[in-house]
Parts: C-alpha cells; sequence; structure tokens
C-alpha cells in the first residue's frame, strides 16, 4: 500500500512539473474506452456542444502514445504514456495516466486523464479514432467548467 501511495505522489509531481509550464489550467476528465486493443485506439477527439444548436465543435484532443511498464521505486507499474492536443492544434509536454482494465471485458480501458479548460464551459462528449477513422460522439456528456 505505502509502495503505491509513492507511485502515486511521484506520478502527480513529475505531473505538475510537465504541466506547470503551459500556461493552461487543467481539469480531470475520466474515460471508458471500449475495445480499446481491439479497435487499435490511437486517441481521443473532444467536442464541446453549442449552447444554441447543440452541435458539436471540436476543442482538442488526447494523443494516446502507448503503455510501458516503469518503475518508480515501488516495483513496475504500467503507465499509459499520451499528449493533449490543444485547441490551437499543438501538442502539450507528456503526461502519464495508469490505465486501469475492466474485470468483466479485459478489452475495455478506463483512464483519468488531464485536459485543459475550455475558453467557455459547456457541455461535452467525446470521440476516438484510430488509423481507420473516427467513432461516432458518445452518447454520454459531461458539463466542463
Amino acid at each position: 500500500m505505502r509502495a503505491r501511495i509513492q507511485r502515486a505522489l511521484a506520478i502527480f509531481f513529475l505531473l505538475g512539473l510537465m504541466l506547470g509550464s503551459t500556461g493552461c489550467s487543467f481539469r480531470w476528465l475520466h474515460l471508458v474506452i471500449p475495445d480499446y486493443l481491439a479497435s487499435q485506439v490511437e486517441g481521443i477527439e473532444v467536442w464541446r456542444l453549442d449552447e444554441v444548436t447543440g452541435s458539436p465543435q471540436a476543442v482538442g484532443g488526447i494523443e494516446l502514445v502507448g503503455i510501458s511498464s516503469v518503475d518508480l521505486g515501488g516495483g513496475p507499474m504500467d503507465l499509459m504514456e499520451y499528449r493533449l492536443v490543444l485547441p490551437d492544434g499543438s501538442l502539450a509536454e507528456t503526461i502519464y495516466a495508469e490505465p486501469i482494465w475492466s474485470a468483466a471485458n479485459p478489452d475495455d480501458l478506463e483512464l483519468r486523464v488531464m485536459f485543459h479548460s475550455l475558453s467557455a464551459s459547456g457541455y461535452i462528449k467525446v470521440s476516438t479514432y484510430n488509423a481507420v477513422g473516427s467513432s461516432p460522439l458518445s452518447a454520454e456528456q459531461v458539463y466542463l467548467l
């Protein structure tokens, strides 16, 4: 238990160092990606819904770089390496999240990731993409400030 806490603290410390230089404020997004492995998901697109029309507008995304095993002093653990795609299309520094695999469906991936705050609050939806194309927008939406 103590080793897991130390690992988590090390991850958050590294995350703070990496994000401190971007000048943006960030929020946590909790994502579940069904069929991550089978669909060979490469990233996530984030869409803000227009308050009047409800039409989706791209506001950035998350480029999933890959999963690797690292040892932060408490034994090996898997980390998902990802990069934020900012609204202007530029990529932020590399960030890490601990992947959680579903016990019911080992192909489903759960991630808690940092995402930049939107210039205007609103409801967002997400879609995933791979080499073939993009998925439909998520059925669920969440409100981001």
